[in-house]
């Protein structure tokens, strides 16, 4: 009996969709190699230049260029902000002078107590932004789209009375079940 069929199976190895799944791995381990070898090189020759930096200039590079601005701008083509002092900066000083002068009793304010008119707008807008609050509403709308549809409460009404039918029903079954229970009981209890 000739085993070719076994190429044909799913799970064999040497089935073509398999062998074309492998070499896609492979290539896809490869490419990824070769890129971690390129940012390591990179990485290298980075940190080579940072070591010649800081022999030739004689510091180290922390995180000042974090707190330097752009790097494309330099301060003296801002603009709007001299070299000395940005506008940011004098507005600080002069409130700075402003509070200064201003006595403590002055600066301290209390705080005024939220007013139910308020609170009210706080709980409605908190309300009205709950999602549950949407889906009720909704199922309000397609509750009252029913009551008023005298077609569809038609068969609600009788679907009730079905149901209240069969119930009615097994409780009958079930009262005869316990009648007879208790009936058996008793004439086991007399017997004995």
């Amino acid at each position: 009996m000739s085993l070719a069929f076994l190429a044909k199976k799913s799970w064999h190895t040497t089935n073509l969709k398999n062998v074309e799944d492998v070499w896609i791995r492979e290539e896809k381990e490869k490419n990824e190699a070769r890129k971690i070898k390129e940012l390591r090189e990179k990485y290298e020759e980075e940190r080579e230049l940072e070591k010649l930096q800081t022999l030739v200039d004689g510091k180290k590079r922390g995180l000042a260029w974090m707190y330097q601005g752009d790097p494309g701008i330099s301060k003296h083509e801002t603009g709007e902000f001299s070299v000395e002092k940005s506008k940011a900066e004098l507005e600080r000083e002069v409130n700075k002078e402003e509070f200064a002068s201003v006595s403590t009793n002055e600066r301290i304010k209390p705080m005024k107590p939220r007013g139910p008119v308020v609170d009210k707008v706080d709980l409605q807008a908190k309300v009205l932004e709950d999602p549950l609050f949407h889906i009720r509403k909704k199922m309000k709308v397609k509750h009252d789209k029913m009551r008023n549809n005298p077609i569809i409460m038609a068969k609600v009404k009788k679907e009730k009375k079905s149901r209240e039918r069969k119930r009615d029903k097994k409780d009958k079954k079930d009262k005869k079940s316990k009648k007879s229970k208790k009936s058996k009981k008793g004439k086991k209890r007399k017997h004995m």
